[in-house]
């Protein structure tokens, strides 16, 4: 089938929905369970920039029947996986049938042991706080920092340990760029995928990386903006009670 490529949630839902026709879609924690159909894929997703547009995704794939992973950073710069509302946020995606697992940033360790350490202390305190057992994990910019864990570890699942990504087709939209072409072009010509996106790049009308990261720095701004005028109106409130004391 021919498809028009973009990075645009119609072009996305086009492939999947297609796809469904005769692929299995599932999740990393069923890879071993999904191996058994002749034809699946495994979705994935790094919420690297922002929680609230992943949920928008996350929320569009309930509604296709689509079920994915979606990865976790603890230590992203841009939004806070441990505060009150983000960790209800976070709970959503599972109310919406998805599976979230842990992504591990390694750059702050200097040994396996540490490295291991730490995933397994962060996947603890991202479990603790969602109530729901972290069985998925994948490294953060591994492209960059070269940094994994390399371990058969009974607890863990990780998306790019070699004996599951030597099994399959691996393709990624890292940074808008396919470095095996579209994922459209691998349905039908692959029996067994690994898709891999990043929810900020797929917008309802394509753009360019460019101005999707200008319009999430505005957003922020307007965010940050909001909590700023929040916080001083706590301060004003708490003000007035001691004069009135």
């Amino acid at each position: 089938m021919h498809f028009n490529c973009n990075f645009s949630l119609e072009h996305y839902f086009d492939v999947l929905d297609y796809a469904k026709k005769s692929y299995k879609i599932g999740i990393i924690k069923d890879f071993y369970k999904l191996q058994k159909n002749n034809r699946f894929i495994i979705l994935r997703h790094d919420v690297d920039f922002s929680i609230d547009i992943s949920l928008e995704l996350a929320k569009l794939e309930m509604e296709h029947g689509i079920s994915s992973t979606y990865f976790i950073l603890l230590q992203s710069q841009y939004y806070n996986a441990l505060s009150d509302l983000n960790i209800e946020k976070i709970k959503q995606f599972l109310k919406f049938g998805h599976e979230i697992g842990l992504h591990y940033d390694l750059s702050p360790t200097k040994s396996d042991e540490q490295a291991l350490d730490m995933v397994i202390k962060e996947s603890e305190l991202l479990e603790n706080l969602i109530n729901s057992k972290i069985c998925s994990i994948s490294p953060h910019n591994v492209s960059l920092t070269s940094k994994k864990i390399i371990y058969d570890h009974l607890n863990f699942i990780d998306a790019t340990d070699p004996k599951i990504l030597n099994s399959v087709k691996y393709v990624s939209d890292s940074v808008q760029n396919w470095r095996s072409g579209c994922m459209c072009n691998h349905i039908d010509n692959e029996s067994k995928l690994i898709i891999l996106t990043h929810p900020i790049w797929w917008m309802k009308s394509p753009n360019s990386r460019e101005k999707i990261l200008s319009n999430f720095e505005i957003n922020q701004m307007e965010t940050i903006r909001t909590l700023v005028n929040e916080t001083k109106q706590i301060h004003q409130s708490y003000f007035e009670k001691l004069k009135n004391e």
